[in-house]
């Protein structure tokens, strides 16, 4: 039953490790800034997400490995646990953070001492990776003690952001699954206060080219672009939209 159970995981999983060790062999990301007018959106949902959460609750994120927001936390006082099942994500990681716990798993099958340990869980373009959204997110939520709280953020594939994915890199396109704010809140069934919307009004940085030309000059522009807007929004306060936002997000608790 076990090796059955495993390889109906494995189906469900549109990515796979080899995917992932390729991926994280190749990218790095700059150190997340707060106070960047990008980040502002997610700045305030990170807040949302750990306003009830103690300096003395673990803060555990499950595809860890190049996170720029678990460093972030763990300067914020709380103890921070990461989790990747890529060797490659997870070297890649105890580079970066080296003060969190880091633990190279699968999420379907943990360690037996992270069950119920968070008493926040973040996933930051995860979920959308498996077929089955709702066992994807039911996996997460094991990792949540009772009255624990999940923020969950993915890529936005409608509208501009995923136009562009499509056409610059499509291997990329379809290892995703397109979620709406509204279905990504129904993949949380089981947990209370489920609140879910569109993050940020433009960012196209999200898009990955796949380090090939013409596509690397396209959004590198592209992103430029958006910051410029993102300086507008601060300012003005543009829509959050299904055309334009480059990430959706939902933070759910899970019941105690």
């Amino acid at each position: 039953m076990e090796n059955s159970k495993a390889d109906d995981l494995s189906v469900m999983d549109r990515a796979g490790v080899a995917y992932w060790d390729k991926i994280w062999s190749e990218k790095s990301k700059q150190k997340y800034n707060p106070y960047a007018y990008d980040n502002a959106d997610l700045t305030k949902i990170i807040d949302k997400w750990l306003i009830n959460t103690n300096k003395s609750d673990s803060v555990i994120e499950i595809g860890c490995a190049d996170s720029i927001i678990l460093p972030y936390i763990n300067s914020m006082g709380y103890p921070t646990v990461g989790v990747d099942y890529s060797q490659a994500g997870c070297e890649k990681f105890a580079a970066q953070s080296p003060g969190s716990e880091l633990h190279c798993a699968d999420m379907f099958s943990p360690p037996e001492h992270l069950i119920g340990r968070a008493g926040a869980l973040i996933s930051m373009g995860l979920v959308e990776h498996f077929n089955d959204t709702r066992a994807a997110v039911a996996a997460l939520a094991g990792f949540l003690k009772p009255g624990g709280t999940m923020l969950t953020v993915i890529p936005n594939m409608y509208g501009s952001v995923g136009f562009l994915q499509r056409v610059l890199n499509r291997t990329a396109y379809d290892v995703h699954v397109r979620l709406s704010p509204d279905d990504l809140a129904d993949a949380h069934a089981g947990l209370v206060d489920v609140r879910s919307g569109y993050l940020s009004a433009v960012g196209y940085g999200v898009v990955n080219h796949g380090y090939k030309m013409p596509g690397r000059l396209i959004v590198a522009g592209l992103a430029r672009f958006s910051t410029l807007l993102a300086g507008i929004d601060n300012h003005l306060g543009l829509p959050r939209t299904r055309a334009f936002s480059p990430h959706c997000w939902c933070i759910a608790t899970k019941p105690a």
